[in-house]
């Protein structure tokens, strides 16, 4: 549509528009193209306290849709995507920032707590952070949720522990994973090469003040959210976590992390996937079935603030 059209639409628009009547309508009227906003309504409809799902690395949150369905129409979802992903303004560069600039448009939805959050990769360190935050506002935070996100790596911060991570990783799988985790740490690395030129790529184009093309775009952002979810350094939060493990990556113990994290303890509900595919079907309806009964279980605590 970008080249067709000469007209840029934010993927987060398909919530708005999810047909292609409303997209043609949104397309042929700059009045219908919406303001860019982090803060991006996939379910707003419901009596219910919103829950807030932060972007993975990627900065979009395209994959929380079929999750929000599952959850009902009474359930409002919101997504926080990244700044930066409409071309116009330079993405963040710190956790802390991502976290302080999103709980601002949540605060224009809901003024005070108790709040949901939830977040996936990236999105569960930052979702971490609001709740920091929001515990120093004197705002609680009833929920939060951690996706397949069970943070070890954040302890192998030297070469050794490194080394070690990765071997305790490969001690718990047989012959076949194994080989499958070595696969995907090579194409890691050499993933790490292609953002690294796409970097240097994207500093040509801004220094000569040129726009980013959509794909160089998408790339500065994750890179930026990398970088960002490397120098993070997690501090303690007073409260609990409530955490999604995939069956296939039994082999991760949460608390190795989250247990330091979360000082009132880490709650371990298991459903069936591996990695992202646990927000598609059919993973995605056992994850939502254990997510609303966590989201029911939260709202029926007394909520006396901080």
């Amino acid at each position: 549509m970008e080249k067709a059209f000469g007209r840029h639409l934010p993927l987060a628009s398909l919530f708005e528009a999810p047909s292609l009547e409303q997209l043609a309508q949104m397309l042929g009227s700059q009045d219908l193209v919406p303001s860019w906003s982090a803060l991006v309504p996939i379910q707003p409809q419901g009596r219910r306290p919103p829950l807030f799902c932060i972007h993975a690395h990627s900065g979009n949150v395209l994959f929380y849709r079929e999750l929000a369905q599952q959850l009902g129409r009474d359930q409002p979802v919101y997504g926080l995507q990244a700044v930066g992903l409409d071309g116009r303004q330079p993405p963040l560069h710190r956790v802390e920032d991502m976290a302080a600039h999103y709980l601002g448009e949540i605060r224009a939805v809901q003024r005070e707590g108790p709040y949901f959050l939830g977040g996936f990769c990236l999105g569960a360190y930052v979702a971490l952070e609001m709740a920091r935050q929001l515990e120093a506002q004197r705002q609680e935070v009833a929920l939060l949720a951690c996706f397949n996100t069970d943070g070890a790596w954040k302890k192998a911060d030297s070469f050794r522990r490194g080394i070690a991570f990765h071997l305790a990783s490969l001690a718990g799988l047989g012959p076949r994973a194994k080989a499958t985790y070595l696969v995907e740490r090579l194409g890691f690395r050499l993933g790490r090469i292609k953002y690294a030129l796409s970097e240097l790529m994207c500093r040509i184009f801004l220094a000569f003040k040129r726009p980013l093309p959509r794909g160089l775009r998408n790339l500065h952002v994750a890179e930026a959210d990398y970088r960002a979810n490397r120098a993070y350094v997690a501090q303690a939060w007073s409260g609990a976590l409530t955490y999604f493990q995939a069956g296939g990556a039994v082999h991760r113990d949460p608390s190795v992390f989250w247990g330091e994290v979360a000082t009132r303890g880490v709650e371990v509900h298991l459903v069936p996937g591996e990695g992202e595919n646990i927000f598609r079907e059919p993973n995605v309806a056992v994850l939502a079935q254990h997510l609303r009964s966590c989201l029911e279980k939260a709202r029926a605590a007394p909520h006396g603030g901080l």
